[in-house]
């Protein structure tokens, strides 16, 4: 099920999305997760379990408005893949930041095992490059990135990142079905339908 529809000052009124929005905390396989779709186009999707954010998009240099892209405005089909890791009260700003810029669906999921995720995204960290990112909701404007692959608007994109996270978390019906919701607004569809 949708949770609803979020904007402005909602993001640390309480809601799920606070710090210890859910059950479990640390290591606990049951903590809290929570997936984001941002609903206008391109859209975007990114998910934050128990006190971290994270986000995967292309990062060329550049910050518009809040999304990845190639410094001029322009968003590439191919370009850095860069994996945000953003923790704790600055992960609280990061989802205030982009749910007051755009509008966003969030989805709590705890059917899933949540330290799979954690795993599945601290591994692509522990082989990634470190880069230093300009972030305008963060505090001092510099937040930690990871480059760890080859973005590509067709096959390899922040969709993809959420879901195979959600499948290492136990997500069977993703394993075999992932190619018919590649997209973030695809991803909020099936979310929709499934939980």
């Amino acid at each position: 099920f949708v949770d609803g529809e979020i904007t402005g000052e909602s993001a640390l009124d309480g809601s799920p999305m606070g710090i210890g929005g859910g059950p479990g905390d640390g290591g606990d396989p049951n903590q809290s997760v929570t997936v984001y779709i941002e609903t206008d186009f391109p859209g975007h999707a990114y998910i934050k379990i128990g006190n971290t954010i994270y986000d995967y998009g292309e990062w060329n240099g550049g910050y518009l408005k809040g999304e990845l892209n190639d410094g001029n405005g322009q968003f590439g089909a191919i370009g850095k893949g860069i994996l945000l890791k953003v923790e704790g009260k600055d992960a609280e700003a990061y989802v205030k930041f982009r749910t007051e810029s755009f509008p966003t669906d969030f989805y709590n999921i705890y059917t899933l095992d949540a330290s799979k995720m954690v795993n599945y995204f601290e591994n692509l960290i522990k082989n990634g490059t470190p880069v230093q990112i300009t972030v305008p909701s963060m505090r001092g404007g510099v937040e930690k990135g990871y480059h760890i692959d080859t973005y590509m608007v067709i096959g390899n994109h922040c969709a993809t990142k959420v879901i195979a996270a959600l499948m290492r978390g136990g997500d069977f019906y993703l394993e075999n079905n992932a190619k018919y919701y590649n997209s973030p607004i695809s991803l909020g569809n099936y979310l929709d339908w499934k939980y």
